[in-house]
Formats: structure tokens, C-alpha cells, sequence
């Protein structure tokens, strides 16, 4: 999937990457060597935890790195500033979707690529050997309750619903 990204996003010497929700920096750093050593990129994510490893991780990378702890809500990142925005299985843990990727497109350059990658938890297929708590368990991620757990069949609507405003 990370080789298919990256030639979807066709990152060129000097661009600017933003990855949010970047856990220990995988992405951002594996990205980060199409920028060359004068691009840049940025991770944000709520753990400090992860960013200590992905700032330990990230020497390597020939781009500007920063790692930086904020909330994919309100980014602390100047308007259109990026070349790339992405994120990948955020979405699925944050109660408002459309504000956060409204959010993205904020901080995104005109012409900017936005890569959104999440989980529709109502399409998993369970088999643990009893019909009922399979039932149930199914029939329970076909709802969203307090997070958005099918966010994922929804990428395409709130990328459109977020350029548009």
C-alpha cells in the first residue's frame, strides 16, 4: 500500500509532506526521501510516546523532519503550507470526520494532493465458530456510535465536502 501511495502522491525534490496521526512516523519517514534535502516533512499525532520513537527513527531521512504532538482538529501549521496532506487510520478515532478533513484542506496548497486511508469496520469478516456472537459482533460495527468506525467507505465524500467550502 505504502509503495502505491507514493507513487499516487508523485512527490517531487522540494515539496512539503504533512502526516497526521503519524504514530512512529513510518509513512512521513518513508515518504520523506522523495522530497530530497530541501523539502520537509511534518508529523503530528496526540502521543508523545510514538513521536519520541519516531524522532529517534528519523535521522536518516534527507528532508527537514519535525515531529510535533497536536490535534488533527486545529493544526498548528500555517494555511496552504502543504504539497501532501495525509492520514491514515485517524479518522476512524475522532467524533467529527468532515470538520478534521475540512481541517487538512486548510493547511493544503492549491493543486495539493490529500491522501485519506481508513477502516470500514462494518465490511470485516469474522469467523470465531459461533454463528450468534459472530451475528453480533457484526451487526455492532455496522453502527457508528461514539467514533466514526466506517469512516472508511466515506473518504471520497468528505474530501469533496471539505474542497467545497
Amino acid at each position: 500500500m505504502r509503495s502505491w501511495e507514493q507513487q499516487q502522491h508523485g512527490l517531487a525534490e522540494g515539496e512539503r509532506l504533512l502526516d497526521v496521526g503519524c504514530g512512529c512516523g513510518d509513512a512521513a519517514m518513508s515518504l520523506g526521501f522523495d522530497l530530497g534535502a530541501t523539502g520537509g516533512t511534518v508529523g503530528v499525532d496526540a502521543s508523545s510516546t510514538m513521536l519520541d520513537v519516531a524522532r529517534r527513527r528519523s535521522s536518516e531521512v534527507p528532508c527537514a523532519v519535525r515531529f510535533s504532538v497536536g490535534d488533527a482538529r486545529s493544526l498548528a501549521e500555517a494555511d496552504q503550507s502543504f504539497d501532501v496532506v495525509r492520514s491514515e487510520r485517524t479518522l476512524q478515532w475522532l467524533s467529527e470526520p468532515a470538520s478534521v478533513v475540512a481541517e487538512f484542506v486548510r493547511v493544503l496548497r492549491s493543486g495539493g494532493r490529500l491522501s485519506l486511508i481508513d477502516t470500514d469496520w462494518s465490511t470485516l469478516h469474522l469467523d470465531v465458530g459461533d454463528a450468534q456472537i459472530t451475528s453480533m459482533v457484526r451487526d455492532g460495527l455496522r453502527v457508528d456510535r461514539s467514533r466514526p468506525s466506517n469512516v472508511g467507505r466515506r473518504l471520497a465524500e468528505l474530501a469533496t465536502g471539505a474542497a467545497v467550502r
